[in-house]
């Protein structure tokens, strides 16, 4: 057995996490002027690196990292909308059977009548700490996944303001979505105008995979009742939508003087499995309900506390969840593929091929465990990718969870 890591991350790489050289190319000062430019010019698996400022909408079509270079506090990179009463769209597509990776990008709404959405329609694309806000009063959702897998880790995901119905944050349909560390709020209207409040998150013929995610509907804010909006809903799942939530909080929106959305509402035959969950109706006239629909308690692998990136010379921690005295493996790879498998009762998500078991731990009395890596300073590293993906319990099938790490920085 391999006790709770001090070792290097160098030893990750030995164990067969590639080292191959990228081009490298630069957004702002001295290099192109948008991201889109450098996005033309790119070849498959090279970095683009981005500068703080502002920059237009992008089409994102070949499997890329785009990454934020290190910036004083307050500066970042934002991707805004460039057009007066239209929207401007970011549409991720790599190749089908490829990934991309995003990195502390912000694609943001500031103004009312310039719009932006983001799309994810191909392939997988991984994001890690970024903010994806929704444009006010538009039909369009903080994040729209379309026959696509997406992967989120620390990032904040903001529903639309509207003076009409209101879309939910994320919506996905045919695809395959995994939140780690999230915040997802569900829009309503800060001025108390008539407004349906928004879902977090809606998901039709999709699975969906939430660990340590904060989830917040948007509230209906009437004015003297005269609407017959309603509450939001923080989960909301249709058809064949398998649900697995370890670790988080879903709150309903408030319905004012009308009826308040449910925390999870689960229109399909497939239960939701949840554990360690707190599901809290929103208020109202009725009120909304803490869940409605199949559910089921279930052993999930979760997280204690927050996670970071894979960041050179910076100590990497992650806390584990699940059963008392259950163990857990480790396995490291380059890559993320969501894939079914007879192993695993959720998704597994390394190339097995390419995957190494890393690190063999057992959880204590609290179902707790913790991993702790010291990431080496070496130059080589920066924008290589190793992900870790853990699996817990005594017997096949296992309990996982989305894979953790990313790109180093």
């Amino acid at each position: 057995m391999i006790p709770p890591m001090q070792k290097p991350l160098a030893l990750m790489m030995l164990l067969g996490v590639p080292l191959g050289a990228q081009n490298i190319l630069r957004v702002g000062a001295g290099g192109f002027a948008e991201i889109r430019d450098a996005i033309t010019a790119a070849a498959p698996n090279d970095i683009v690196e981005v500068a703080p400022g502002n920059y237009q909408a992008f089409v994102l079509d070949k499997p890329l990292v785009i990454t934020a270079l290190p910036a004083p506090a307050g500066q970042i990179v934002q991707v805004l909308g460039t057009g007066m009463m239209t929207t401007s769209v970011t549409e991720l597509r790599p190749p089908d059977g490829t990934r991309a990776f995003v990195t502390n990008i912000h694609f943001r709404n500031p103004w009312f009548y310039w719009k932006h959405a983001v799309r994810v329609t191909r392939g997988t694309v991984c994001f890690e700490e970024c903010t994806l806000e929704a444009a006010h009063d538009s039909p369009e959702p903080g994040l729209r996944v379309l026959n696509a897998k997406a992967h989120l880790r620390h990032c904040l995901v903001q529903g639309p303001r509207s003076l009409t119905g209101t879309p939910p944050t994320i919506h996905a349909d045919n695809s395959a979505l995994f939140l780690v560390d999230c915040f997802v709020r569900g829009g309503d209207l800060a001025h108390k105008a008539s407004s349906h409040g928004g879902n977090g998150i809606h998901v039709t013929d999709s699975s969906l995979h939430l660990v340590r995610t904060d989830v917040i509907a948007g509230s209906s804010n009437g004015i003297a009742c005269i609407s017959n909006w309603q509450g939001g809903h923080g989960v909301l799942l249709q058809g064949t939508s398998p649900a697995w939530l370890a670790d988080c909080t879903v709150r309903g929106g408030d319905g004012s003087c009308r009826a308040g959305g449910d925390a999870l509402r689960n229109l399909g035959t497939v239960p939701s499995q949840l554990a360690r969950t707190t599901l809290t109706a929103g208020t109202g006239t009725p009120p909304g309900a803490s869940s409605s629909g199949p559910t089921l308690a279930a052993p999930l692998l979760g997280l204690t506390g927050g996670t970071v990136g894979l960041v050179r010379g910076q100590p990497w921690t992650v806390n584990y969840r699940t059963e008392p005295s259950w163990p857990i493996a480790i396995l490291l790879g380059d890559d993320v593929f969501a894939q079914t498998s007879p192993l695993v009762a959720e998704h597994l998500l390394l190339p097995l091929p390419r995957a190494t078991l890393f690190a063999m731990l057992v959880a204590d009395g609290n179902g707790a465990a913790q991993l702790q890596v010291a990431v080496p300073s070496l130059a080589v590293l920066q924008h290589q990718r190793v992900f870790a993906q853990a699996f817990s319990g005594p017997s096949l099938p296992a309990r996982t969870q989305p894979a953790l790490g990313g790109v180093i920085r």
